[in-house]
């Protein structure tokens, strides 16, 4: 008999965008670089760099490959 402990996140990626977009608009920031290979975190950051001119990157982790979720 074997136990397995599966972990999970949840959430991380909406707190992420939440905080991105509203950090954004609080001038708490001047530059953000998301690493995720999370594709549902593109339109967020998208939507952030107009806010007051933010500059922003998002990039995949090494040896990832781009999927859609």
């Amino acid at each position: 008999m074997v136990d397995i402990i599966k972990t999970e996140e949840k959430g991380s990626d909406v707190n992420l965008a939440v905080h991105l977009l509203n950090d954004g608009w609080l001038d708490a920031y001047d530059c953000a670089v998301v690493v995720s290979n999370d594709s549902d975190l593109a339109r967020p950051c998208g939507w952030s760099r107009p806010i007051k001119r933010r500059k922003l990157a998002l990039s995949l982790p090494a040896g990832a490959t781009r999927h859609a979720n």
